[in-house]
């Protein structure tokens, strides 16, 4: 039905509108018609129309729709009068037409939004980050003149103005606006909602910080939305102008918005790509390919490298009958001294994964990690509910940098953030849920600055036992000299850097002067470039692997070992085992699920089942580690024995030592003869140690050497 109409061709218009209207959405129409409509009219105030149909039945009726508002409000006027001739039904208040299902090709990224699309109707992606409540608009305002009695109808179609009468329209009164009342019960009003969107992760590259645009909701979609959904909102760009200036911002005067409800349905995938996935997962070194793509600028951590990829392709969620929800996402834990790359490891994932937001404990925006309700110019002087890290990285991952320096209103919410996944707010006269189905990676540094083996680690964390075992992994991070391995990693940083200059020297003199086979290339090159494996991540999370009998017996075998056996096999029978519960073997079901969607299988295998004991055990022992060597009877990992002494009462009592054995200045070989006696201590290096924590903390000072004297 091609050069039907044209922008000037009114009556064609309106031929061709009741034409469509009449073909796909009257009685006999194949999808929700305007007879169903009218069925459930008042509960449902919109008809949907598919912009694939409309372009179907006339190219140029849906690309004129595309840049004249006048094309739905015709839609909507025919559907009115179709509804009132064919059955006799009054559809005129709220009713709205809404546009749908419209063409990748023309989505439009908020920060591309240019002075051409004014007044242009595009879809665009984003997040939901800030919503005001839903409010009554006028639409229709009503004025009653005090004087005699004269009623004035205004309809207002500012969006920011109301417009009331200077004096009364009745010619023999004129009454001044003083003397004319605002009648609310005869006035019109719909409902009205303010929406802050910003881009989604997977529309960034490198660190680009998220732009956002205004949307403004109308009708039956104000209230659609929360915090955090992902949406599409399909609208026309308008702009509005800026007080006392010549410049306007840009909004969206919603049409509709599309809640995305599959995973990463927006991460496109050609076809060339789905070839190459599909060779990638009939690799038989996948697995050691994956896992040598995460940081490759950073040296070894092999461990961790396979445990944060595993993050990335998570596990897979359940419903229980009773209604009750099991997480999919991993939760993973690096603690351990500066300058251990842990940052570096956060910022890599969180901009490999497709969908990732990265986050510091010292700089949480006010919204923190949950959500906030907050007072500013956006909600005109309301509150308006603003979504967090935690919310806006939902379905993704939340890389949380300086985990214990969250603060503490933030560390009690991420509870059932982290466990349930959602949040309830009920701040300012605002309840709301919202959703935070993301996975954690957290790094943390030590309570005393550096990591200490001889200290159990949650004495060393800001953290409360409880949130510490919503943790399915904790990796300690240690910088121990070791000539062999601080020789290689210094040849790799020098590597990395010789490499950086070379790329640099390129951008200067315009060629390449990098030879990819270059060693130095090699050793810090991705196995998988990261564009192509944020796609294989996408697509192997729309896989649901089910569980093979050999892998349900090997998790349960070890997990039924796990719970029985005692960390010292020394410990007096009287003692407490490490208290491992469900929640242990819900994260290995977790990390078999990851691994066997790593080669997207259908099946987690035997051998999916030994990797994810291989990881959680390795992670156990280093924990374990740290307590055997603080010399501490332990109960367990998560709670202190109130007989064990933190660090700073060790540190305590050897200025006690000094003060009453050695009237405050002593030698130290004196001073550890003393320590082992009085404090029962019996390696001479852990004597050593707590002196060298004493002095870093500036308690005591060395006067002279190897002579130490309180502060």
């Amino acid at each position: 039905m091609n050069n039907r109409i044209s922008v000037d061709d009114e009556e064609g218009l309106k031929e061709v509108v009741e034409e469509f209207l009449d073909r796909y959405y009257d009685s006999q129409g194949t999808e929700f018609t305007l007879r169903d409509l009218i069925e459930s009219y008042p509960g449902r105030k919109h008809l949907s129309i598919d912009y694939k149909r409309l372009e179907f039945f006339d190219p140029d009726l849906a690309d004129l729709l595309l840049v004249e508002p006048l094309v739905i409000d015709e839609l909507e006027k025919k559907a009115r009068e179709m509804a009132l001739e064919k059955y006799d039904a009054n559809l005129d208040k709220g009713f709205n037409v809404r546009v749908k299902n419209l063409p990748d090709d023309i989505y439009l990224q908020i920060r591309n939004i240019r002075q051409h699309h004014i007044n242009r109707f595009f879809p665009i992606d984003g997040i939901v980050q800030k919503a005001t409540q839903v409010m009554p608009q006028a639409t229709l305002a009503v004025f009653k003149c005090e004087e005699c009695h004269e009623i004035m109808e205004i309809r207002q179609k500012s969006e920011t103005e109301f417009k009331s009468p200077p004096k009364c329209y009745n010619e023999k009164c004129g009454a001044g606006s003083s003397k004319i009342e605002f009648l609310e019960k005869k006035s019109e009003f719909r409902d009205f909602q303010k929406i802050k969107i910003q881009e989604p992760p997977e529309q960034l590259t490198g660190g680009e910080k998220p732009e956002d645009i205004t949307v403004k909701a109308k009708d039956d979609l104000a209230g659609k939305v929360t915090p955090g959904n992902r949406v599409t909102v399909n609208g026309f760009v308008k702009i509005e102008k800026r007080e006392n200036s010549r410049i306007y911002d840009p909004y969206v005067e919603a049409n509709n918005i599309e809640l995305e409800e599959q995973e990463f349905q927006r991460i496109e995938i050609s076809s060339g790509d789905e070839e190459k996935i599909r060779k990638l997962s009939e690799d038989p070194q996948i697995y050691s390919k994956i896992i040598e793509s995460m940081v490759p600028a950073v040296y070894g951590y092999s461990n961790i490298k396979e445990a944060v990829a595993l993050q990335l392709f998570s596990g897979q969620p359940k419903k229980n009958p009773d209604g009750t929800r099991i997480r999919g996402d991993i939760h993973t834990l690096l603690i351990g001294d500066p300058g251990t790359a842990k940052s570096q490891i956060l910022r890599y994932i969180s901009d490999l994964a497709p969908r990732g937001v990265y986050a510091s404990g010292k700089s949480v925006s006010a919204a923190g990690l949950t959500a906030a309700a907050v007072k500013d110019e956006f909600s005109e002087g309301a509150f308006t509910l603003e979504a967090g890290a935690l919310v806006l990285s939902d379905q993704g991952v939340c890389a949380i940098d300086e985990f214990d320096k969250i603060e503490a209103e933030d560390l009690n919410a991420l509870n059932d953030a982290m466990e349930q996944q959602e949040i309830a707010v009920h701040k300012a006269g605002i309840d709301s849920t919202l959703k935070t189905r993301c996975a954690v990676l957290s790094a943390a540094n030590p309570k005393y600055g550096r990591f200490d083996e001889f200290e159990p680690i949650p004495e060393q964390l800001n953290i409360d036992p409880t949130l510490l075992s919503r943790f399915d992994l904790i990796f300690p991070i240690t910088d121990k000299p070791d000539r062999d391995r601080d020789n290689r990693i210094a040849e790799h940083i020098l590597n990395t850097n010789r490499l950086g200059e070379k790329r640099k020297r390129e951008e200067v003199m315009d060629r390449n002067i990098v030879d990819e086979g270059d060693a130095e290339v090699v050793r810090v090159k991705s196995e998988i470039e990261p564009d192509l494996l944020r796609k294989y991540v996408a697509k192997a999370r729309q896989i649901s692997p089910v569980m093979t009998q050999e892998a349900r017996d090997k998790l349960k075998e070890f997990y039924i070992e796990l719970r029985n056996e005692r960390w010292d096999s020394s410990s007096s029978v009287d003692e407490d085992p490490l208290p491992i519960t469900a929640r242990n073997l819900e994260a290995l079901i977790r990390l078999g699920e990851a691994s066997a969607r790593t080669r997207l299988s259908d099946k987690v295998k035997l051998k999916d089942a030994e990797r994810a004991i291989r990881i959680v055990d390795n992670c156990l022992s280093k924990v374990k580690e740290s307590y055997s060597e603080s010399n501490v009877s332990l109960d367990t990992i998560e709670v202190k024995k109130e007989e064990n002494l933190s660090m700073t009462e060790k540190v305590s009592n050897v200025l006690d030592v000094i003060e009453k054995e050695f009237e405050g200045e002593a030698e130290e070989n004196e001073l550890i003869h003393k320590m082992k006696e009085l404090m029962g201590i019996e390696d001479t290096e852990k004597a050593k140690k707590l002196i060298e924590r004493a002095k870093k903390e500036n308690r005591i000072y060395e006067p002279r050497d190897q002579v130490y004297k309180i502060v």
